[in-house]
């Protein structure tokens, strides 16, 4: 049995096509709106310009030259060095004074604006300012890297200075107190002085220099044509997702395999919906357009049912469903007119009482009917209509506009219509009445078949207690209208239900070749003798 939990999970390629398919639309809007969405932003966004200022940077310092003592860490992890050198020039002094050197900007907004980087190939830091103004922007990164070229020399010759007072005090000291100048200690300090002597005057040639000046800035916000690539891609996903959300949470049924696991019942037949025009205006296919795909899936629902009754002649047939717009009484309807056409003699009786429909159909008076019949105040022949099926062939142009004219043309069988009479007040308790039971009886002495149009028995009681009164049913599912829990509850009412259950019919199923078309098998290819009015068995 399927699992309620896996039920609905697509297992295969197919079924993630057939979902993608199914959820057409939901991917299409968010598809079409995000992009357009993103272009349209964009274009309304404020432009944003970006210049870059490239400076060099000397990885071994002026100190080291002076005194031969290198920074190894300089030369094993060049990445941390320039990083250090990068984060160096984000000093809220250095930014300062740029921003004051320059004008028009705080160093805080400066910091906002401009970002530096160390280049991945070069020894090179990226000082790049961000702008309305591409001119501002381009005379704000040359100012912040001429700044930084500067500033970090100031900062060593400060350091150097004071290392170097700091030796001059030491000396001034020793000679004080009497030490000569040849002593090793007094001789370590005068070494000392030459090399901070030394490293000052290399400072100058040692400082970072300007290398490449921002010429210009170029817009880098908005891009429309990338933010409409960026809402494309965005769109498609969510499109994806949201389809496979709502498939997750849609419990709806997709396949007639599923409906036979939670039914437990086989599949009679599968029904394709009838031509729009039939349905507005409340024609059957049988009568209207007997050659079509639609007839003839009928037709085999009608030699289905023979061969699955051949043995067990039940007579009674109910045909109900678990819910409203399910096809039963289109489809009980359409089966009575091919069961007469194959020549049987069949009362149709319109049980739904809350809501009749079977009199549209074969445009007959709604009442007198079964109600009347079983409250006593007509006979049952008086509430009879008999409806005459033309064959074929005249089917094709006549037209049932009243009860009238339903004896044009010729009469191979007859087909008996019980209307629901005069609405009743309490349609579940005259359901299961003896009146009802001895309607049907007296149903079954003269008709072949007798054919219950029952109400939904999902939505009330009636036809659980009219299932009762009738020897066999025939259950009405449509894809796409009832969910799995719809079809448990329908299973648990037709356990409980003692008429047989004979098999479920599937409606709103596609029109495909094997409703008769496909293997050449239309009006256009029936042999020269042979009559089009005249039915061919299938």
């Amino acid at each position: 049995m399927v699992s309620p939990m896996t039920s609905n999970r697509p297992t295969s390629l197919a079924d993630y096509v057939a979902i993608l398919r199914r959820r057409r639309w939901m991917i299409a809007i968010p598809l079409v709106i995000a992009p357009i969405g993103a272009f349209i932003v964009a274009k309304t966004e404020k432009p944003v310009y970006r210049a870059t200022a490239t400076v060099y940077i000397n990885r071994t310092p002026a100190t080291a030259a002076a005194t031969g003592i290198y920074d190894q860490s300089a030369a094993q992890d060049p990445v941390r060095f320039f990083q250090t050198q990068a984060d160096l020039a984000r000093d809220p002094a250095l930014l300062d004074r740029v921003a004051h050197s320059a004008g028009g900007v705080s160093g805080r907004q400066l910091a906002g604006m401009s970002s530096v980087s160390p280049s991945a190939d070069a020894d090179l830091l990226n000082f790049s300012v961000e702008s309305s103004d591409g001119r501002a922007a381009a005379s704000l990164a040359n100012a912040y890297a001429r700044g930084f070229t500067r500033f970090q020399p100031e900062q060593n010759r400060t350091s150097l200075n004071t290392a170097l007072g700091t030796v001059r005090s030491k000396m001034a000291t020793l000679r004080d107190g009497g030490v000569v100048q040849s002593s090793p200690v007094y001789a370590e300090l005068l070494n000392r002085e030459s090399q901070l002597e030394t490293a000052l005057a290399l400072q100058a040639g040692n400082a970072p220099r300007v290398v490449q000046p921002a010429g210009g800035a170029g817009q880098i916000r908005p891009r429309p044509q990338r933010s409409a690539l960026l809402g494309l891609a965005l769109g498609t996903i969510l499109g994806i997702g949201l389809a496979f959300l709502r498939e997750a949470l849609d419990k709806r049924v997709r396949s007639d395999e599923e409906i036979q696991e939670i039914l437990k019942l086989p599949l009679l037949a599968r029904l394709p919906p009838p031509p729009n025009s039939l349905r507005q205006t409340d024609q059957l296919v049988m009568l209207e357009e007997p050659q079509s795909p639609q007839a003839e899936a009928v037709r085999k629902l009608r030699t289905n049912l023979e061969f699955v009754n051949l043995e067990r002649d039940h007579q009674t047939i109910m045909v109900t469903s678990s819910v409203e717009q399910e096809g039963k009484s289109t489809t009980a309807a359409n089966l009575a007119v091919a069961l007469a056409r194959a020549g049987r003699r069949v009362a149709l009786v319109d049980l739904d009482l809350r809501r009749p429909y079977l009199h549209r159909f074969f445009r007959v008076a709604s009442f007198p009917g079964v109600t009347d019949v079983v409250s006593g105040r007509l006979e049952l022949s008086e509430a009879l209509k008999p409806v005459a099926i033309p064959d074929a062939d005249d089917a094709s142009t006549a037209r049932l506009r009243g009860p009238s004219q339903n004896g044009a043309g010729k009469v191979k069988s007859l087909l008996a219509v019980l209307p629901a009479g005069t609405l009743a007040p309490n349609p579940g308790e005259l359901m299961g009445s003896t009146g009802v039971a001895g309607l049907i009886e007296e149903l079954k002495n003269d008709w072949e078949f007798v054919l219950l149009d029952a109400p939904p028995m999902s939505a009330v009681g009636d036809a659980l207690a009219l299932s009762a009164r009738a020897d066999a049913i025939i259950v009405m599912t449509r894809l796409g209208t009832v969910d799995s829990e719809m079809l448990r509850e329908l299973e648990r009412l037709l356990q409980a239900s003692p008429a047989e259950k004979l098999g479920f019919v599937m409606s709103g199923a596609k029109v495909g070749p094997a409703y008769g078309y496909g293997y050449g098998y239309s009006p256009s290819s029936i042999p020269a003798g042979v009559g089009r009015g005249e039915e061919l068995v299938p």
